[in-house]
């Protein structure tokens, strides 16, 4: 149902596509901000919740970017 909605409104898809890539950008950004700290060795990036919270900023990056790239695919007729 959501589907035929979006399909009828290409305005809402290429708005929804514009949100998705602005929390991809942050997403991807502060898990390598996260990873470059934790490369130069700061001790409180090296923390087990600080582990996972850049692996799963990292994860979550990913997974959205795949997500949105399914998307485009389906919602594009490719």
């Amino acid at each position: 149902m959501l589907r035929r909605a979006c399909r009828r409104r290409p305005a809402t898809i290429a708005a929804a596509m514009v949100r998705t890539l602005y929390l991809l950008t942050f997403t991807l950004l502060m898990a390598a901000i996260h990873a470059g700290f934790l490369l130069a060795g700061f001790a409180q990036f090296e923390l087990p919740l600080s582990l996972a919270i850049i692996a799963g900023c990292g994860l979550a990056g990913l997974a959205l970017l795949a997500a949105a790239r399914a998307a485009q695919a389906e919602f594009s007729g490719a």
